[in-house]
């Protein structure tokens, strides 16, 4: 559960209200287990954690945040999955947010890579937004947030050496509501604003 609600929220649960939304989570984490597969996205989606991540290669070229031909198709199929879970009216009042998280490699300087990040996720949730229904979308927007990273959260494989495939990616998750008030440690980035700017940081 420490994955999908805030960690200062989860310290202050009550057991029975821990059940209560870890009960919700798995519900979440069941329908978009179904809702991939049914989609043949398994392989992108985490069936511990819900969240989903997406290769920056496939999404961008090299040191861009406008969207690919193929980073478009590709988006059109994982969320329409994904989205018709998150945005089910059933689970409406179990969500605190949906966040699209952009990280880079370590190459290049580090305020680049800070604005590269924070423009490729804000790119994706954009566009994501722009997929969806007026309806859906008013949804969407109450719930949709945007993060970047920067190289702060780098992958390394088994050698200890950089994975740069791997740490080049935009991430998206969803975290719960749980009652109280909302604690949430702030990233170096984070805003409900889905315009971006066209030029390439």
């Amino acid at each position: 559960l420490q994955d999908n609600v805030e960690r200062d929220d989860l310290a202050e649960l009550e057991p029975s209200v821990y059940r209560e939304v870890e009960e919700q989570r798995n519900e979440i984490l069941d329908e978009l287990k179904k809702a991939f597969e049914k989609a043949g996205l398994t392989a992108v989606i985490n069936e511990n954690t819900g969240e989903v991540t997406m290769d920056s290669n496939v999404l961008f070229a090299s040191g861009s945040y406008e969207l690919s031909s193929e980073g478009k198709a590709y988006l059109d199929k994982v969320f329409a999955a994904y989205a018709s879970v998150i945005l089910d009216d059933k689970f409406s009042a179990s969500l605190k947010d949906v966040s699209f998280e952009g990280n880079t490699d370590s190459d290049g300087g580090s305020e680049f890579n800070m604005r590269l990040s924070e423009n490729r996720a804000k790119a994706v949730m954009g566009y994501c937004s722009d997929l969806l229904s007026a309806d859906q979308r008013g949804a969407f927007d109450e719930l949709a947030i945007w993060r970047g990273y920067g190289e702060s959260d780098l992958v390394y494989n088994e050698r200890g050496k950089e994975d740069k495939d791997a740490s080049r990616r935009v991430a998206i998750k969803f975290m719960m509501k749980v009652d109280g008030p909302a604690m949430e440690t702030k990233p170096q980035s984070d805003s409900r604003d889905s315009s971006s700017s066209s030029a390439a940081s």
